[in-house]
Formats: structure tokens, C-alpha cells, sequence
């Protein structure tokens, strides 16, 4: 096995000019076209797009349908015309698009009431917590707290996180709780994930890896695992030109990507495709859903008989009043090129694997943020080997 360093230095110019891409990206308007489709379904198309998160609540959201032919200045402009048109009002609350029906008059508080989120057993904030207050949508923020224009002495609360347990109790509004929200047991896909800049270990056992050390990497689309492993990617490469993304998460650190710039027919024309590889660096779909073509990509890592990549999770939370939330967590996903499993690697999957290890396991289970983590520990299991 050998060790491939990479500069940290290079990689955060990277990001930035990345940053810069992707705002000219936007810069350029945004289209879109639809006939008598669901409001939420253009909304998921344009998310997908221009990465972004949303919540709509009330009967007009769920029911609106969406015709229109246009290009937008933005993606502000875009999501309120989107709004007006169903007859509702959004507003921007920590990033995230609330799009609520038109009420005919607001009444007057009793007062500001403030909480705070945090972690049970050490006590620190648990920022980005989805919080239903009443009828009223809002985010936790980087600390943690939330406010609400209380119109009652007591008020029922309902949380939403991707890693903690959802919380519904009654809090009198003349108090400022702290409620304390307790970690998931962790399932396939839901685990944040804080990617350090990590070394490769490289296994020339697997063609894949021995032409990525001879700079014989065949270009092309894979249709499956197993033609990137045997370094035969089923679908020629086109020499299409590849846009610099970023790939974005509600939940953990935005991250750089890549897609291929497809037009519609093309695409379609194209079909599903697991990754692909221009000749110098392999990517791997970022999502696990949807068109391949319109897809993100972001490049793969290699650590002995596992290749690696940054990855997207989608989820939805439907709340108590019918209201649906998008969120998207950044994850860790791993194919075994032994087996051909691929798979999202969270704490559980983890600890299976430092079972071969015990003194590993130990210093892991010491973490105090295990989930930002996984990858570092995955690369030193595999250095130990």
C-alpha cells in the first residue's frame, strides 16, 4: 500500500473558487417550466437545481398546482412568485424558505417568547432544530435558541432534527426552557458528517486503483459498481464539459461537486448512471434518487478496499398541522470494492468494522463528536491493517 498526501491550502482555494462558480451559476436566471404540477413537486425540482431548503404549511401548499413558463432574476424572486401565485406568503428563516398560507390579520401578542435546544448529555446547543411552535414554523439558531410571538400563556412545541429524538411537550409561555433533546440510535442514512481532508490508501489489488496510480484511468460513465471497480465504464465518455457545484446540507459542511452539463433530451437520452470518470479523477453521484443526469457528483477517495465519497441524504418531516420540511444531511457513503456493497457509514456500521480492532474501537467510543469522525477512523483502520 502507498500514501497519497493532498494540500489542504490548494483545497480551500478550490472551494472558494467553487463558491465563486456557482454564484455566476446563479447569476444567469433561473428557469423553469411546469403545467398543472404539484407546488412541492417544483419545488423539490428546483432544490435539486439550485440547492436550497423549504417548508410549506396549510391546505393551499399541499393542494396548489404550478403552470408557468418563465426565468426568474433569482431564486428569491422565483420561490415568491411561486408563493403569490398559491396564495401564500414565504419568508426566509435561517436559510430556509416558510411558505405559509395568507392570513387576514395577525393578532397581537402577549409577549416574545424565547427557548433554547440542546444536547442532553453534554449540554451544548443543538443549532438548526426544526421547531413547530403552535401553528408557526421556525429554526433554532447557532445557538440554539428560538423565539415566538407568544398570543397565549401556554403553547404546544414540537421539534424536528435529523440526529436527535423529536420532542412534543406543552411549555408555559411566561417561561424560558431549555429543553434537552437525546441523540438518535443512528440508522442507515442518518448521520451528519464533518469531512476532514484525509490521505488515500492505495490497494493496487483492484484495477481501479492500480490505473489511478499509472494515470490510466478510462473515461467514461458507469452504469454499475462493478465497471468502476474493473476500471470499464460502460457508457463512453462524451468529453462534456463538467460545472463546479456545491453540493449543500441543512446538516453538516457544504462541500464541492461536479455535474455534467446535460441538456434535457440528453439527458433523458443518457439514462441512469452510478458515476463517471473524465480520465483524471472518479466521481460518484452525490444523491441516491432522481434523474442521474441532473445530479451532483463529487470525487472519490480510496482506503484499501474502499472507495469514498461526500454524499447527500434527503429527508422529510411532515408536521402535526400537515406542514412537509426538506432537509438534506451530508453523509459519508462507501463502496466495499471487495463485495460490492455500498453503503452510508454512520456510528453503527463503524463499530462493526473496529471490531477487528478493539484498541481503535476504544479511542473511537472516546470521540466526544463521533459523527464527524467516521471517515478519519475509516483511514486509520485500514492504515493498521
Amino acid at each position: 500500500m502507498s500514501i497519497r498526501h493532498t494540500n489542504a491550502k490548494k483545497s480551500l482555494v478550490l472551494t472558494l473558487v467553487l463558491i465563486a462558480l456557482t454564484s455566476a451559476v446563479l447569476a444567469q436566471g433561473i428557469s423553469l417550466a411546469a403545467h398543472q404540477r404539484p407546488l412541492a413537486e417544483v419545488l423539490d425540482e428546483l432544490a435539486e437545481q439550485y440547492p436550497f431548503q423549504y417548508t410549506g404549511q396549510g391546505e393551499a401548499f399541499m393542494s396548489c398546482s404550478i403552470t408557468l413558463t418563465t426565468t426568474f432574476a433569482n431564486l428569491d424572486t422565483a420561490i415568491a412568485v411561486l408563493a403569490q401565485d398559491c396564495q401564500l406568503t414565504v419568508r426566509k428563516v435561517d436559510g430556509v424558505y416558510v411558505l405559509r398560507p395568507l392570513a387576514a390579520q395577525a393578532p397581537t401578542p402577549i409577549h416574545q417568547f424565547k427557548g433554547r435546544i440542546v444536547d442532553q448529555e453534554t449540554g451544548e446547543s443543538v443549532p438548526s432544530t426544526a421547531i413547530l411552535v403552535a401553528d408557526t414554523f421556525t429554526v433554532t439558531d447557532e445557538k440554539g435558541w428560538f423565539s415566538y410571538p407568544a398570543l397565549t400563556d401556554s403553547v404546544r412545541i414540537q421539534t424536528s432534527h435529523i440526529a436527535y429524538v423529536s420532542l412534543d411537550t406543552l411549555i408555559a409561555t411566561t417561561q424560558q426552557p431549555v429543553l434537552a433533546a437525546r441523540l438518535k440510535t443512528f440508522t442507515l442514512g442518518e448521520v451528519v458528517v464533518e469531512t476532514e481532508h484525509l490521505d488515500e490508501v492505495l490497494d493496487p489489488q483492484y484495477p481501479i486503483v492500480q490505473a489511478y496510480l499509472n494515470h490510466e484511468l478510462a473515461p467514461g460513465y458507469y452504469r454499475t459498481f462493478q465497471e468502476f471497480v474493473a476500471n470499464q465504464p460502460g457508457i463512453t465518455w462524451d468529453n462534456r464539459t463538467l460545472e463546479s457545484r456545491m453540493a449543500f446540507a441543512v446538516f453538516g459542511k457544504n462541500f464541492p461537486a461536479v455535474r455534467p452539463q446535460f441538456t434535457r433530451a440528453e439527458g433523458k437520452a443518457m439514462g441512469d448512471f452510478v458515476g463517471f470518470c473524465d480520465g483524471q479523477q472518479v466521481y460518484f453521484r452525490v444523491g441516491d434518487a432522481g434523474r442521474a443526469w441532473r445530479d451532483n457528483a463529487s470525487a472519490v477517495k480510496f482506503a484499501g478496499p474502499f472507495a469514498r465519497h461526500a454524499a447527500i441524504y434527503v429527508s422529510y418531516t411532515t408536521h402535526g398541522n400537515g406542514s412537509v420540511s426538506r432537509w438534506t444531511t451530508r453523509v459519508l457513503r462507501v463502496l466495499n470494492m471487495e463485495d460490492g456493497t455500498y453503503t452510508t457509514v454512520g456510528r453503527q456500521q463503524l463499530r462493526a468494522l473496529l471490531q477487528n480492532d478493539p484498541e481503535l474501537l476504544v479511542q473511537f467510543e472516546a470521540e466526544r463528536r463521533k459523527g464527524t469522525k467516521l471517515e478519519s477512523y475509516l483511514l486509520k483502520f485500514v492504515q493498521r491493517q
